[in-house]
């Protein structure tokens, strides 16, 4: 089942539905819910990843907003407009939040990691260092940088 996305529309949506609240106090209350979230952790936003929108190319994001794009929550880290994370240096205007360790997922030998992207393997979560990188931290360490040993 696909990971559901909530918006502030959805969120409303469902309140109203549930004569929980009136439109006009949905619109009211928003700004201050999304401010809210983005005040959360980086370990705290994955507990409640699906009420963050979807990346919108034409919006102006402010520094510390958070949104999803292809399953993954990024934070501005300088103030852009959204589809600025296509271009080749989107990562001095946003930021890959960081998974908790937890939902880092296993090394898996079929896959190739890009730089940045993190693994489990065995007791421990991996970095990796280069762009296509198909060996496991045990058969290249050099292309592996090791983050914290998982308990």
């Amino acid at each position: 089942m696909p990971p559901i996305i909530a918006t502030n529309d959805f969120i409303a949506e469902t309140f109203i539905h549930n004569n929980q609240l009136t439109q006009q106090q949905i619109r009211a209350a928003a700004p201050i819910i999304e401010r809210a979230l983005n005040q959360l952790s980086d370990s705290e936003v994955y507990e409640v990843k699906f009420l963050y929108s979807e990346l919108d190319p034409n919006r102006e994001y402010q520094v510390g907003e958070r949104f999803q794009y292809q399953n993954q929550l990024y934070t501005t880290i300088q103030e852009s407009i959204g589809r600025k994370l296509f271009m080749n240096n989107s990562e001095d205007y946003f930021r890959v939040t960081d998974k908790p360790s937890y939902l880092i997922e296993n090394w898996k030998v079929s896959r190739i990691y890009q730089n940045n992207e993190k693994v489990r393997y065995g007791s421990h979560i991996y970095q990796s260092i280069l762009d296509n990188n198909m060996w496991s931290p045990q058969d290249f360490p050099a292309g592996w940088s090791l983050i914290e040993e998982v308990k």
